[in-house]
């Protein structure tokens, strides 16, 4: 599972504009626990920013349903 903090701690290593906010879905898919909103999407235009955050997913972090 990827670590909020750790998006947001990449993002503003670069100097991006970043906010990852808890999104409280009361009833997600089954295997997807994930319950957050990416705010200022503009951040993910940076091409820097992409290139560091697909460095940081695992495998592992990858969850099929």
């Amino acid at each position: 599972m990827l670590s909020i903090g750790n998006i947001e701690r990449l993002a503003t290593a670069i100097g991006a504009s970043l906010v990852v906010v808890e999104d409280p879905y009361t009833d997600p898919p089954p295997g997807n626990p994930a319950h957050a909103l990416v705010k200022e999407a503009s951040a993910l235009a940076d091409e820097k920013f992409r290139e560091v955050l697909v460095a940081t997913v695992q495998p592992t972090d990858i969850e099929m349903y």
